[in-house]
């Protein structure tokens, strides 16, 4: 079994390189950068070594380790993943498919967890995803209501309460889909046991993906200002209806700005946008929109330059907003989707069918169908699910 070790320590005085040194012997040195073997290196390491190299940095130094090889004997009894504790919170980014899944056991696993722990790891998960956890082995102290020992699982809306439990036993799958998802482990003073080892998966939400409505309804995000990118926007949606006139999206800043998409008379599609020196309205002309069937829509905007895609170039439209201008203020703002209050003055609330809805990467539809902060939908009975693929 071989072991390397690469280390880079930033230091402002130049001790010495270290060149490729065993960790062993135990000792401790000074040095600016180099590398650190395991015993015998490139060979296998021998049996029974127990050994620590201490690198002493001197004062406000950053040390940064690269592991170039790493290949060390497998423990069976070793769970996957990481311990629960200390407490922490790890940032979920789809770009990063590693942060996607994941696996949690309880202190000490596999023997038994410590006495007066308490520890919780939060998962910030992003708008467009769902947490799902399953149990591979769960045992702590019972009680009928969980007042020893417990492991809560918990997002914005609910908690699930853990505790007992036998590997015949083992706690139900879980899924949340809050931002915020909470491991919370905690134990007293009188007795352990087994503990847990879970695994986790982030995944994108379906539900809401594909949405039917009466018009009686409408979906809002309350705080769209940090979902807002000010200087570009990607606008993507399909929709089918018999409506001649319907509102999509708006949303309005305190002052000027605005953005506002959606059709009328039947053949013209409506995207007008206000960056304070003035409003354009870009009107597609000569469809035909109420025709019940699915009809594709891609808008876009890259500081003030515009453009409209309709069912993949069967209509397209360019332009450029007034003034000088390029971004797009709309702090504070409650974005509307296929309808709005009657007060805003704008087109009929949309009647029919959308899906695949994305504004700059977020889904308002699932995020509002689950429940997910911020997104909320007014006369959620006149709306239903429908399926994508038809």
């Amino acid at each position: 079994m071989k072991n390397k070790i690469l280390l880079c320590l930033s230091l402002d005085a130049l001790v010495y390189q270290i060149m490729g040194i065993s960790v062993c012997p135990t000792r401790e040195i000074q040095a600016r950068q180099g590398e650190v073997t395991s015993p015998n290196f490139p060979n296998a390491y021998p049996s029974d070594s127990n050994c620590t190299l201490t690198i002493d940095g001197g004062n406000n130094v950053k040390i940064k380790l690269k592991f170039e090889y790493f290949e060390v004997e497998e423990d069976e009894n070793a769970p996957n993943g990481f311990d629960i504790c200390p407490t922490r919170e790890i940032k979920i980014t789809p770009d990063s498919p590693e942060t996607m899944k994941g696996a949690l056991y309880s202190p000490n696993s596999p023997n038994f967890y410590p006495n007066d722990q308490s520890c919780t790891l939060t998962l910030d998960v992003p708008d467009n995803y769902k947490t799902v956890v399953w149990f591979q082995k769960f045992s702590l102290q019972y009680s009928p209501t969980c007042d020893f020992d417990k492991f809560v699982v918990s997002d914005e809306s609910d908690s699930d309460t853990q505790c007992g439990g036998s590997a015949e036993r083992l706690p139900p799958l879980i899924e949340k889909k809050g931002r915020k998802v909470k491991f919370a482990f905690t134990t007293d003073s009188t007795r352990t046991s087994a503990g847990f080892q879970l695994e986790y998966n982030i995944t994108r939400l379906e539900e809401g993906r594909c949405v039917c409505t009466s018009g009686l309804g409408y979906t809002t995000i309350a705080n769209f200002k940090p979902r807002n990118d000010r200087k570009h926007d990607d606008i993507r949606f399909e929709f089918k209806s018999s409506q001649s006139s319907g509102m999509i999206m708006y949303a309005k800043g305190l002052h000027k700005d605005y953005i506002y998409i959606g059709y009328k008379d039947s053949n013209v599609f409506m995207y007008h946008i206000e960056l304070g020196t003035g409003t354009r309205k870009m009107e597609a002309t000569n469809l035909r929109l109420n025709d019940n069937n699915w009809h594709m829509v891609h808008l876009t905007r890259v500081d003030q330059s515009l453009s409209i895609n309709i069912d993949d170039g069967r209509a397209t439209l360019s332009g450029q907003t007034p003034g000088g201008y390029s971004r797009l203020d709309i702090p504070n703002s409650t974005a509307y989707f296929l309808g709005a209050p009657t007060s805003l003055n704008l087109e009929p609330n949309f009647i029919g069918c959308i899906r695949n809805f994305t504004v700059d990467g977020y889904e308002p539809l699932t995020n509002a169908w689950v429940g997910k902060p911020d997104y909320s939908i007014v006369g959620r009975s006149s709306m239903r699910q429908c399926s994508s693929e038809k």
